[in-house]
C-alpha cells in the first residue's frame, strides 16, 4: 500500500526495501509519474540527531554518490528534503536481490560460472572508483560486501551503498578503520596505515569466496553463540592469525582458488592490482557447466 510522505520534491513511498550504513532504503516513485519511473529512496537522520562524525559521513555520502555515474552502481538522482529537515537520497531502484538474497533463496553457493560473471562487473564498478577523474578523486568504498551488491533479474551488477566510502588521492594512506568486521583487511583491523584501494581488493577477495563457499571465510556457525563485540574480535583474530590460514574451498577450479589466495594475501603490497585480477586466467577458462 503507498503512502504520501513530505518529500521535497514529492515521492510516493511505498514498502521498505533495505537499510544502509547511514538509513533506511523505501521503494517508491515520483508522484504524478508512470510507474516505469520507480526509484529508491534512502532516508537519513536529521543531521541534528547525529554525532559530528557521523554527521559528516552523511554529507560525505551525498556528495560522493553524486558524483558517479556508471552502468555497475545505483544510480544517484538527486537529495530531496522532509518538511522537517530530513534529508533523503533519490536514487536508481534495481528489480532483483541482493546477492546476500540471492544466496538465501537458492540455499547453495553460487556456480562458478555465475560468481565469475557478477566478480567481472564488481571488478568494473571498483575500478572505476578507484581511477580519478575530473569530476572526482579516487573514491574508497569500504564496505564491498555480498549485501552491498544488488542483482538485476538479468543478472547485472550495481554496486550500492556509499554510507562508508571517502573519496582521496591516489597513494595517499588513511588510519580510520570503517567497514564490516569479516570483510575488512588485516591492515585495517591493525589500526595501521594503509591503502584503501588495497583494503577494498581484499573485501573484493572475500565477496569472491563467500560466493562460491557458501560462507565468508573468517565466519563459524559457532560464533552466533556470543555477543557481537566477542564475535568481532573472534572474527578480528582468526583474519590477523599469523601465520594466517584461508579455509580452502575443495570443488572450485584451481584457476578460482589460485585468484582467491593471490587477493586474501595478508601482505597489501603483495595483493594484485584490479589491472591483474582482471587479466587473471580464471575470467579466461572454460568452466565445466554454465552459469545460468
Amino acid at each position: 500500500m503507498s503512502f504520501y510522505f513530505p518529500l521535497f520534491p514529492v515521492y510516493v513511498l511505498e514498502h521498505k526495501i533495505g537499510s544502509g550504513a547511514q538509513g533506511e532504503v523505501y521503494f517508491g516513485f515520483k508522484d504524478g509519474a508512470c510507474a516505469r519511473n520507480r526509484v529508491a529512496v534512502k532516508l537519513l537522520p536529521h543531521p541534528s540527531c547525529l554525532s559530528r562524525s557521523t554527521s559528516q559521513l552523511q554529507q560525505r555520502e551525498m556528495q560522493i554518490h553524486s558524483k558517479l555515474s556508471h552502468p555497475n552502481i545505483v544510480q544517484f538522482f538527486e537529495v530531496a528534503m522532509t518538511l522537517d529537515g530530513k534529508p533523503a537520497i533519490v536514487m536508481e531502484h534495481v528489480s532483483g536481490f541482493t546477492i546476500t538474497r540471492y544466496m538465501e533463496l537458492c540455499n547453495a553457493p553460487l556456480a562458478e560460472g555465475l560468481a565469475r560473471h557478477i566478480f567481472k562487473q564488481v571488478m568494473c564498478a571498483v575500478e572505476y572508483l578507484h581511477t580519478p577523474t575530473a569530476g572526482k578523486g579516487v573514491v574508497i568504498h569500504r564496505d564491498i560486501k555480498l549485501a552491498n551488491i544488488l542483482l538485476s533479474h538479468n543478472f547485472e551488477v550495481k554496486l550500492c551503498d556509499f554510507g562508508l566510502a571517502m573519496e582521496t588521492s591516489a597513494g595517499m594512506l588513511t588510519h580510520s578503520r570503517a567497514g564490516t568486521t569479516l570483510c575488512m583487511a588485516p591492515e585495517v583491523l591493525s589500526h595501521r596505515a594503509y591503502d584503501g584501494t588495497k583494503a577494498d581488493i581484499w573485501s573484493c577477495g572475500v565477496l569472491l569466496y563467500a560466493m562460491v563457499a557458501g560462507k565468508i571465510p573468517f565466519w563459524d556457525p559457532q560464533d552466533e553463540s556470543i555477543g557481537l563485540d566477542e564475535r568481532k574480535l573472534r572474527w578480528t583474530n582468526r583474519i590477523l592469525r599469523k601465520p594466517f590460514v584461508l579455509p580452502q574451498i575443495h570443488w572450485v577450479s584451481p584457476l578460482c582458488w589460485d585468484l582467491i589466495t593471490k587477493i586474501l594475501n595478508p601482505n597489501p603490497d603483495a595483493r594484485p592490482s584490479l589491472c591483474e585480477i582482471q587479466q587473471h586466467p580464471f575470467f579466461y577458462s572454460r568452466l565445466r557447466c554454465d552459469w545460468f
